[in-house]
């Protein structure tokens, strides 16, 4: 098929998206989380089934917009996307990636939900 460049809202410019980072996460689906590689760039997030398909040039398993995500909220190790009418989510396999993907989000534009958690509560 023929693909089209579209900007994000709000960017004039259109490029090759770059990568603000990427590693394994988990994708939770009716019968539970299944590791998959996603790769986060300015105007897409991508996952597949492995980190080899990925760095193999393999055709993503799936393909998300950034322009379609509303916002997020972050629960420790969740974190869900807010789609129109649906959410994604993901669970980060290592606690210290969690804050990475948070900032690698908001630095794509997609604001984070106000009121979920956003200071970590006193155990």
């Amino acid at each position: 098929g023929i693909r089209t460049p579209w900007a994000a809202r709000g960017q004039g410019r259109v490029a090759m998206s770059l990568v603000l980072t990427q590693g394994s996460l988990g994708l939770h689906k009716r019968k539970g989380a299944e590791p998959r590689f996603f790769v986060l760039r300015e105007d897409r997030l991508e996952y597949f089934k492995c980190e080899e398909d990925a760095s193999a040039g393999a055709t993503a398993r799936g393909k998300l917009k950034l322009a379609e995500i509303h916002d997020m909220e972050v629960e420790d190790p969740m974190l869900t996307l807010n789609l129109s009418g649906q959410n994604l989510k993901l669970s980060v396999l290592d606690k210290s990636n969690l804050k990475t993907w948070v900032d690698a989000f908001s630095s794509a534009g997609v604001k984070t939900k106000k009121g979920a958690s956003d200071k970590p509560e006193p155990a």
